[in-house]
């Protein structure tokens, strides 16, 4: 599994994120840039620096024409994919005329983190505490139909009832929210009421990652205590995890989609290390059933802090704080390899 190594940011990269179809991986970064690679061959197909701060978080819509983008220059920004330059929508301004211009939203908190909903008809987007902001969760009704006329409308705001929010996913009804806390919990929200239906402490140190299965009927959350955990939407979160163990802090984890597969990553901080070897800058890949660590991929020269896999579970991406990317497309003995087979030759063996 030779890896397709492609540089196009100058500083960490927070965030890898594959387009529906798959052809297209979007990376973002603390250097302000948005990169656009064509994923089967790592060539840039464009850039945009539009953005005051460092980019804190991705989302594509499912057809592929536009994106979101949130960062800390306190603002999101919606584009025009084909393009690459900004959407433009009436709004009203400071003084309360009906004006048309670029679709940025600015706010008074750092937005930290974004997601479209299923039925890309709503906005959830997560509101940091720094600056002295509460930690809330913001909805949006969005109407992207017509991009010469797109519609923005705040719906909502749900705030936590302990711990700050980190991350928060749509399920896959749409009508409950996943979110991560600083405390290392997750909780469950109805989206209707804005009331926690569950929350379970499953980490015990700060989730840093938290990803939904393709079909959002499960989820998996990567922390700093060096493990990542495997929930259920629906049910108890402490009685159905699945811990995965890694030998070093985890910034991201993903799921596969066609293979019992659990990828995950992170390392060292940079500081605290003198060589890749020391830093444990490795993906990491566990079987999802019997949680066990199957093997691990190398090559990274900082902490891994971003993982992706493609949604036809054919290659995955990992981004790294040195601002370098690796995409590995798998080899033929990866989807040839199984398990189940391997456990069932150790029963044998043993009788």
């Amino acid at each position: 599994m030779i890896p397709i190594v492609v540089k196009g940011h100058e500083r960490p990269i927070n965030q890898l994120k594959y387009n529906t179809d798959g052809d297209l991986l979007f990376s973002i970064s603390h250097d302000r840039r948005v990169c656009i690679w064509f994923s089967d061959t790592g060539e840039l197909f464009g850039t945009t620096d539009k953005h005051g701060g460092a980019v804190n978080c991705i989302d594509i819509d499912r057809k592929s024409t536009f994106f979101i983008t949130c960062s800390t220059d306190f603002a999101i920004q919606f584009w025009n994919l084909k393009t690459g330059e900004l959407l433009e929508y009436e709004h009203e301004n400071k003084e309360g005329e009906v004006v048309r211009g670029p679709m940025r939203i600015k706010y008074s908190a750092i937005p930290r983190f974004l997601q479209i909903h299923p039925d890309e008809n709503k906005l959830l987007l997560v509101q940091d505490t720094k600056m002295n902001q509460p930690s809330a969760i913001v909805i949006y009704d969005i109407d992207m139909h017509d991009l010469e006329n797109p519609v923005l409308k705040q719906n909502k705001v749900i705030y936590p009832k302990g711990s700050p929010y980190v991350k928060a996913v749509w399920t896959y009804d749409g009508k409950r929210i996943i979110a991560a806390h600083q405390d290392g919990s997750v909780s469950r929200t109805c989206v209707e009421t804005g009331e926690c239906e569950l929350s379970a402490k499953v980490h015990n140190d700060n989730i840093v990652d938290l990803q939904m299965s393709q079909d959002r009927s499960y989820f998996i959350t990567a922390s700093r205590d060096e493990t990542a955990v495997l929930l259920p939407v629906d049910g108890d979160f402490q009685t159905m995890k699945k811990k995965f163990q890694g030998d070093t802090g985890l910034n991201s984890a993903a799921i596969s989609p066609i293979k019992d597969i659990i990828i995950a990553g992170g390392g060292k901080k940079s500081i605290e290390v003198t060589t890749s070897s020391g830093g444990k800058f490795e993906a990491h890949f566990f079987n999802k059933l019997f949680q066990a660590d199957l093997g691990r991929v190398g090559g990274h020269f900082g902490p891994i802090n971003s993982i992706a896999i493609h949604p036809y579970g054919t290659s995955y991406a990992s981004g790294s704080e040195d601002g370098t990317i690796r995409i590995h497309h798998f080899d033929k003995s990866y989807f040839e390899f199984d398990y189940n087979e391997v456990i069932k030759e150790g029963v044998e063996d043993t009788e």
